[in-house]
């Protein structure tokens, strides 16, 4: 492509509904839904454009949504120099919780570890030979980017307690985890890249789990026997410095050492894809459907209490002293006048997310939406948060969550669809570690409910058949809280997933 077109792409901001795209041509050249040029490729403006121009956007024609959602046209988040060109499948990796971030949920801290989703339990470790996996010297990317932000807390992010939530700490906790008790390794110590890796990975390739495997291999053999290569990708305290760029065609392994000080990957497991999302849509308080704000006040006011016992709680491992003592003492009464006799744990941050999801979001967004009352499973795990029947036999899928939290991680399973001889990857997701909101999160959790047979089957039946046909939504709500953390609701966001 010619610089002065790239360079105008690149700023392209591209609205879509909730169903419809514009096409980009491999000559440049802009079509509708109906295959019609709405702009040619000789129409692009030449040169560079001057700061502060008008930027050019390509509206996508309006779809009819299913269940009249009352969602309007949302754009891509922008990310300066993103290329959205002919072909990506994966335009924008939206961060978990801009501008707040997560922290660093290091594995191995003061936390604590409760039932989590955690399935990757599968040994950690590098490349047993002296030779490099995967291949010969990448080459070397910019370093440019956010680095993974270091921890001293070992903070947890509930690795799919199911449920509505599996939370970690809101944005004004700073680094304290939400889930008292809860808690994994699987996904503690990858939280902090939702927030460090704001942006694209423009560049990620399709890859299989074999591939991907070999090429964390290779990454963690050059941490370990080429200096400049890791100082290239990793800074003193071998925390990547960027995990929005990635290398090979995969984002960097996060790195541990081992008993001998060797550097060794966090998950023996790779990272499969990373999930792609809209522009949050806010739905303020004067969308609460009437009588409904009550209840949601009260599930948001449980949270700062139990959010607050368990940092007084974490602070005074931290150190102990009078003043740590005092603040727990005053913690936990407080908590205790709040909910007598209930467990300080992540079922109450997880009812928040359910509770702004069912009393708030779906019912504004999706009036004619209808539950699929989905089986209860042990802690919730492997199962969504939420589903719906949407009219003209569309399907939703919601996952549900406390502030600030976003898409978790799990390890993936084969989900061998019987009524499509043709799916022989049965899904792609064995072998890697999936995130919330792709196609490979999706296919994972179906293949545990058809593990679990009975009413589970029926319903992943249902929902695969509605994902192969192109008619499954899949949503997050994430509730927020006052500014001033006093334990108020203050309105929910609505995000849709491009798996």
């Amino acid at each position: 492509m010619p610089a002065t077109q790239e360079a105008w792409t690149a700023v392209l901001k591209v609205k879509t509904s909730a169903l419809g795209r514009c096409v980009r041509s491999a000559k440049y050249n802009i079509y509708d839904h109906n295959g019609t040029i709405i702009q040619r490729a000789e129409d692009v403006p030449k040169g560079k454009p001057a700061a502060g121009a008008d930027v050019p956007r390509v509206d996508a024609p309006k779809v009819d949504s299913p269940a009249t959602a009352k969602i309007p046209e949302r754009e891509l988040a922008g990310v300066a120099g993103i290329r959205l060109s002919s072909g990506t499948s994966h335009p924008l990796h939206i961060p978990d919780h801009a501008p707040t971030g997560h922290p660093d949920l290091t594995p191995g801290g003061t936390a604590g570890h409760g039932p989590t989703n955690n399935l990757d339990n599968t040994p950690r470790g590098g490349h047993p030979d002296g030779s490099p996996p995967g291949g010969t010297h990448p080459d070397t990317p910019s370093a440019a980017g956010h680095p993974d932000t270091p921890s001293g807390t070992g903070h947890t992010d509930a690795t799919g307690t199911g449920g509505a939530g599996h939370d970690a700490p809101p944005a004004a906790d700073t680094h304290l985890p939400d889930n008292p008790g809860a808690g994994g390794m699987d996904d503690a110590a990858h939280a902090s890249d939702d927030a460090a890796g704001a942006g694209a990975h423009d560049g990620e390739e399709p890859l299989t789990a074999e591939r991907r495997k070999e090429l964390q291999d290779k990454h963690v053999w050059l941490a370990n026997n080429d200096e400049a290569w890791r100082s290239t990708h990793y800074n003193t305290l071998n925390r990547r410095r960027s995990v929005a760029t990635p290398v090979d065609g995969v984002e960097l392994p996060q790195l541990t050492k081992d008993a001998n000080g060797k550097l060794i990957s966090v998950h023996d497991l790779p990272n499969g894809p990373r999930e792609t999302r809209l522009a949050p849509e806010p739905f303020k308080l004067d969308t609460v459907p009437e009588g409904n704000l009550p209840e949601l006040n009260k599930a948001m006011g449980d949270r700062r209490v139990s959010v607050n016992l368990t940092n007084a709680e974490v602070k005074l491992k931290e150190g102990d002293s009078q003043a740590a003592r005092d603040a727990v003492a005053e913690a936990r009464k407080a908590f205790d006048k709040r909910l007598p006799g209930v467990p300080n744990n992540s079922k109450i941050p997880e009812n928040l997310g359910n509770k702004a999801a069912v009393l708030h979001v779906i019912p504004e967004a999706f009036p004619q939406a209808d539950i699929i009352h989905l089986p209860k499973t042990p802690n919730g795990a492997n199962m969504f948060d939420g589903a719906y029947k949407l009219p003209d036999d569309w399907r939703l899928i919601v996952e549900e969550k406390a502030p600030p939290n976003g898409p978790e991680w799990r390890q993936g399973k084969p989900d061998p669809d019987p009524l499509d001889p043709t799916d022989l990857n049965h899904g792609g997701a064995q072998g890697m570690r999936v995130q919330q909101g792709t196609r490979q999160y999706i296919r994972t959790i179906l293949a545990e409910m058809k593990s679990r047979g009975g009413k589970d089957a029926e319903i992943a039946t249902d929902l695969r058949a509605a994902l192969k046909a192109g008619r499954l939504k899949y949503v997050l709500v994430k509730a927020k809280e006052d500014l001033n953390g006093n334990g108020e609701y203050a309105g929910a966001t609505l995000e849709e997933f491009l798996y």
